[in-house]
């Protein structure tokens, strides 16, 4: 007996892309075994969502670190600029060497100052060492995201704490999916013309 094609109005159940249109082209490489950026090997990451009790706060933090030994051992990075618009701290060291000499922090607008300051305390308690130039030499790289829609970005809800415990609970698990981490309080929407 065979499966009878859901009809308008029948409920699926929440699938990947992949999984619900299997013939779809995206992309010409086959995705690793997660379909995930951790599948990358040595690329950890971590996402904590901030909400408020009365609904006001609705955003978040993503923390990615591109492999343990990050600021001795830097990683190949471009930057592709799609719009203009977001800020993204680091990025002219990117730019100018190609290498990435720091964690990744995705976040709210006004919570940029936050995770440059929460990189920083992480970075000096775990990677700081005799002699080393963590402390002075050392470009966080943080790009920010707009959820002012959904959330009340004048609550500067993200803090300095928020980043550290994110970076020191990244893991190689696949990444949650949909309004997660620094895309907590982001909408999709089509602008009028």
């Amino acid at each position: 007996m065979s499966a009878s094609k859901p009809s308008v109005g029948d409920k699926l159940p929440r699938m990947r892309v992949r999984e619900l249109l299997p013939n779809a082209h995206l992309g010409d490489w086959k995705p690793g075994p997660l379909n995930s950026i951790t599948d990358v090997a040595g690329v950890l990451v971590h996402t904590q969502e901030i909400l408020g009790d009365n609904g006001s706060v609705n955003t978040g933090v993503t923390s990615i670190l591109p492999r343990s030994d990050w600021f001795c051992n830097a990683c190949y990075a471009g930057i592709f600029s799609f719009n203009g618009s977001g800020e993204m701290t680091g990025s002219h060291w990117i730019n100018e060497t190609g290498l990435l000499h720091s964690p990744i922090v995705l976040t709210n607008s006004f919570a940029v100052g936050a995770a440059y300051q929460g990189i920083y305390e992480y970075a000096i308690k775990s990677q700081r060492s005799e002699g080393s130039p963590i402390d002075w030499f050392l470009l966080p790289v943080v790009a920010e995201t707009f959820d002012g829609y959904l959330n009340d970005l004048t609550q500067f809800a993200v803090t300095p704490a928020h980043v550290v415990e994110g970076l020191e609970n990244v893991t190689s698990d696949r990444v949650r999916e949909g309004s997660v981490g620094g895309g907590a309080g982001m909408i999709c929407r089509k602008c009028q013309t």
